[in-house]
């Protein structure tokens, strides 16, 4: 401190702001301070709703633009049912089928029902909203499930972190390639 007779800058000069920001935040909470502001990343609407699965109450929040990747049809079909089988908030569609598939036929009942679930879901999720009245409405998470959309992102934000997901034949280096024009470039400085 240069001069002792005007403190600026000081230590307790710091604790005074501090303490009167906090007094501003605590009473005065329209007032916007680094206490009481919003994040940075924070992407929490006014619109955006709860969402009632457990499966899809996660924390992360995608960032930038989403493009749709096609997985092949088995693993699509593998991961969908995954998905569609370990949902607690579906087990009453999942015993209704299981229901009409014991009455067709009780042999092969769990592999019929992981084929025949997904589409036979979907037009029941879409025949349920077609009659439903405005106050018994489909959930739409539900109706979310029902259509088996799957979105890639470029990043991702958990806990405040920012996570870039990055296509991974883009990252990875092909040494192959490299070792071959290094190993030629030395047997053509050989012959020289």
């Amino acid at each position: 401190m240069r001069n002792k007779a005007k403190p600026k800058g000081s230590i307790a000069e710091a604790h005074v702001v501090n303490e009167a920001l906090i007094f501003c935040s605590m009473y005065l909470g329209s007032i916007e301070t680094k206490f009481n502001r919003s994040e940075r990343n924070d992407d929490k609407g006014k619109n955006r709703q709860e969402c009632v699965l457990s499966i899809f109450s996660q924390k992360a929040c995608p960032l930038g633009v989403s493009k749709l990747i096609h997985l092949p049809e088995n693993e699509f079909r593998k991961a969908y049912w995954y998905i569609l089988n370990n949902c607690e908030y579906l087990q009453p569609y999942l015993d209704d089928h299981k229901e009409d598939l014991e009455l067709e036929s009780p042999t092969n009942i769990s592999e019929r029902q992981e084929r025949q679930f997904p589409e036979w879901f979907k037009n029941r999720v879409q025949e349920d909203d077609y009659e439903s009245s405005q106050f018994h409405r489909v959930d739409v998470s539900v109706e979310e499930i029902s259509v088996g959309v799957i979105a890639d992102i470029e990043k991702q934000k958990i806990n405040d972190e920012i996570f870039d997901i990055e296509d991974e034949d883009e990252t990875l280096k092909d040494y192959c390639s490299d070792n071959q024009e290094s190993i030629l470039n030395d047997y053509n400085s050989d012959d020289d």
